[in-house]
């Protein structure tokens, strides 16, 4: 089947467009679920006076057979003016999703929320703060067990990815319409994957270097809370003991502990929690894969994929990806498998 394909970006202004820019050249577009900032938008376009490339935002939009897929909102960053030998006038663009205004957003007086603050009343009120009102997030009943402060300075990033890590909600990210995201880690399962590719279309690059990472991978995790607000100091402690993993107690005969600390954390469940996915990861970055495909819509942050390949078949979570936005290009995808046993 024969499929369209165009490209054009939208400026946004208050959540407006006011017009579209045209791509001198095929935009990219990356995505790191380990950065701060999850993704940004590498593009050259023509100018365009209606446009202020300081302030406004712009949503890059792929329409593939007639259907429009927007691919995030950007906020650029030192635009650069180019003039070539025949007098067009072009301009470069680095842009970054709107983890930047919580990150550029610092604090002017101390922030403070007593113990009994709900974590998501916490986390609302900082987005609030930064002008971030649209948020898609999941409730929780979890309350801050101590008084949580931070001073004059510190980014707001910092603060909302530190009270989501002590309920292990996974770092806030942006979606493809600049909503913000705040979920719990989500561990890769058979019963929710986002998406799925066959060896039709699919080019395959294992990563050969896992020998010298496991050497000393830790198969014994734990984790201890010892703030003096707290009636008595938390420890949890996760062991993998799976028969079908390498990095096993089981498999390698050994224990290899791995220690580290936390200053708050709100409650034993979630600090077991917590320990219960350090052991998680650590098992999936034992086994890595980069798989090429066609441009696909709709990627997040950490999404689960399921690849039905005859070397490397199985149930991953996506780790970064990239995005060309051209016809006949290929989507980049850094995959860790699931241990699901």
């Amino acid at each position: 089947m024969i499929r369209t394909y165009s490209v054009r970006i939208d400026v946004l202004r208050g959540g407006g467009r006011v017009t579209s820019l045209s791509p001198a050249s095929a935009p990219t577009i990356n995505c790191n679920a380990e950065s701060a900032i999850k993704s940004s938008m590498s593009c050259m376009v023509y100018p365009d006076d209606k446009a202020d490339y300081l302030s406004d935002e712009l949503m890059p939009v792929q329409i593939i057979n007639g259907v429009e897929h927007p691919c995030g909102v950007f906020l650029p960053t030192t635009p650069q003016g180019a003039v070539d030998e025949n007098g067009a006038q072009t301009i470069s663009i680095e842009a970054y999703d709107r983890g930047l205004i919580l990150q550029q957003d610092k604090l002017e007086a101390p922030l403070y929320f007593p113990a009994g603050t709900n974590y998501m009343t916490a986390v609302g009120e900082v987005l609030l703060g930064a002008g971030i009102e649209n948020v898609l997030a999941t409730p929780t009943d979890a309350a801050l067990a101590v008084d949580h402060e931070w001073q004059i300075g510190t980014d707001k990033l910092t603060i909302v990815n530190g009270l989501l890590g002590e309920i292990n909600y996974d770092q806030i990210w942006f979606n493809a319409y600049g909503v913000a995201i705040v979920q719990p880690h989500r561990t890769p399962s058979a019963e929710q994957i986002d998406h799925q590719y066959t060896p039709e279309g699919l080019r395959l690059q294992r990563q050969a270097n896992w020998e010298t990472d496991a050497f000393d991978a830790a198969n014994v995790f734990v984790v201890q809370c010892d703030n003096p607000d707290l009636p008595e100091p938390l420890t949890a402690v996760s062991i993998n003991d799976s028969p079908t993993s390498p990095l096993s107690v089981f498999r390698r005969g050994r224990r290899i502990v791995s220690v580290s600390k936390l200053d708050n954390i709100a409650d034993q469940q979630s600090l077991q929690d917590y320990a219960d996915q350090l052991k998680l990861a650590s098992m999936m970055a034992y086994d890595t894969v980069n798989v090429y495909t066609d441009n696909e819509p709709n990627h997040g942050v950490r999404d689960t994929v399921a690849i039905v390949h005859p070397e490397a078949g199985g149930i991953y979570q996506e780790i970064s990806w990239g995005l060309i936005l051209e016809p006949g290009a290929q989507m980049y995808h850094s995959l860790r498998r699931a241990v699901l046993a």
